[in-house]
């Protein structure tokens, strides 16, 4: 691994996975001499869980995972919390401490008495490790690993221009943006950021350019990106660069034209209406910003759509409209089941109940001439559904358990919502759980104007879901 500060961490872990779940197995501490292995393990489990934090990332689930500790049931085996945690709500430090405490106090049958670094018997803190994750956004594995192990901060800079990469660079970028859906000719639309790109048809060097707008639909473009005319100049706007770990990014001058959305911004006026961060390209004088990682990245191109988003923002009203109320649309939930790798364990299948409840509700809003959509916030907060039918406004937060911890969470997330995302504010409240509640719960959310709704989940057909007639007659889906 490397720190924060460039520096080699001896710390050693795998992962697999896919989408937004990951499975991270930490190597344990052993050996001696030249032959030890894992050195670092305190450091580099504390890196670790702070770039998870820094992704937004939750713990599932921690187990020690040394080869006897394997033949136990997964709960007898477990470290650290007892639920599902959001890594941002925690110290990265406490949290590495209590891990390894548990790990090492836990009582493995078959196992040899532990003897750690100093020589204490029974008090090994560096045991093997395996961490559940699960992570907002969809990453490719290969991506997720680079970033765990090499980190993004100070790492990429300086960076260095790639002249002779220039055609292959925007090549494999412009394949990135092929990914969303094709809603015409050369042109793609991404739900998840509400943007649009269309590719040429003009071309610079040989190279199609791009450019981006929100919406399905129409011509207000917020920002081109396109191939330099003189890759070895600093006078093009856009340029691929290397960085110390040999990555090629693309890169972007802060200037936005002016057009038919706003006047020209750039130079410290792009920086602080978008509250982005400039890289340091070596021996140039302007501020470059990062666009997109090609080398190691994810199958989408999410550093782009963020981008955009940010310039999207910074033409949609200057400083009238600080960067915490952007407005922006997450993708439909998706209701399949998904496939955690076997590693070690035994592979399964997990369903994605939220999502299937979410498809439900939203094609009884069809039915009924309604719209159900996902507000997405600039920073990354995104909401489960806002029902649009005749003249209402719903917000809506599924959860699929009724315990004190999801309701908490189900009212929190409402009424933080509705503080932050300006077409929220006279929205109704509404929390969607699968079964019940005490009185005491209906009666408290009533006085803070928060409905509780119930639905009915099948445990043996997937998506057959099941609404009671006071939920439909609340929504106006009778």
């Amino acid at each position: 691994m490397i720190s924060e500060y460039g520096q080699p961490v001896e710390a050693t872990f795998e992962l697999v996975g896919e989408g937004s779940n990951f499975t991270l197995v930490f190597k344990a501490d052993g050996g001696s001499g030249k032959n030890r292995l894992n050195r670092d393990y305190g450091r580099g489990l504390e890196i670790l869980i702070r770039r998870l934090s820094s992704i937004s990332a939750s713990l599932n689930g921690a187990y020690l995972d040394s080869s006897f500790a394997q033949e136990l049931e997964p709960e007898k085996r477990r470290v650290g919390p007892a639920e599902k945690i959001f890594l941002t709500d925690v110290d990265a430090r406490d949290l590495c401490s209590r891990i390894r405490r548990e790990a090492a106090s836990l009582k493995v049958p078959g196992a040899r008495k532990a003897q750690d670094k100093t020589g204490k018997s029974g008090v090994n803190q560096t045991r093997r490790l395996r961490l559940d994750l699960s992570t907002p956004a969809a990453y490719d594995v290969s991506t997720l690993h680079a970033y765990l192990e090499n980190g993004f901060g100070g790492n990429i800079e300086p960076m260095q221009m790639a002249p002779g990469e220039t055609t292959a660079g925007f090549t494999r970028w412009l394949e990135m943006l092929r990914t969303g859906e094709q809603v015409g000719k050369e042109t793609w639309y991404f739900a998840t950021h509400n943007v649009r790109v269309k590719i040429g048809p003009r071309l610079v060097n040989g190279v199609p350019i791009a450019r981006f707008a929100e919406g399905r639909r129409g011509k207000d473009w917020i920002v081109e990106i396109n191939p330099p005319r003189s890759p070895k100049r600093e006078d093009g706007l856009s340029t691929i660069a290397i960085d110390p770990l040999k990555r090629r990014w693309l890169l972007r001058q802060g200037t936005l034209h002016e057009n038919q959305l706003s006047e020209r911004i750039d130079g410290d006026r792009f920086r602080d209406l978008t509250g982005l961060k400039s890289v340091h390209l070596s021996d140039r004088e302007r501020p470059w910003y990062a666009v997109e990682m090609i080398d190691f990245a994810a199958a989408k191109p999410l550093g782009t759509l963020e981008f955009v988003a940010r310039c999207a923002l910074a033409r949609s009203g200057g400083s009238s409209l600080p960067a915490v109320e952007v407005e922006l649309f997450g993708a439909p939930e998706i209701a399949q089941s998904y496939i955690i790798p076997g590693s070690e364990t035994s592979e399964r299948e997990v369903r994605r109940k939220q999502g299937e409840v979410w498809e439900a509700l939203e094609s009884l809003a069809r039915e009924k001439g309604g719209e159900l959509r996902k507000p997405r916030h600039a920073r990354g907060y995104e909401v489960d559904g806002l029902l649009h039918l005749k003249s209402r406004s719903v917000l809506i937060e599924i959860k699929t358990t009724t315990t004190a911890a999801d309701i908490y969470t189900g009212v929190g997330q409402l009424l933080l919502y509705r503080q932050i995302i300006p077409m929220l504010v006279d929205a109704e409240l509404v929390l969607l759980l699968p079964g019940d509640v005490a009185k005491i719960f209906v009666d408290a959310l009533s006085s803070h104007d928060i409905r509780i709704l119930t639905y009915r989940l099948d445990s043996d057909r997937r998506c057959n879901v099941g609404w009671p007639a006071a939920t439909l007659q609340h929504l106006g889906l009778l």
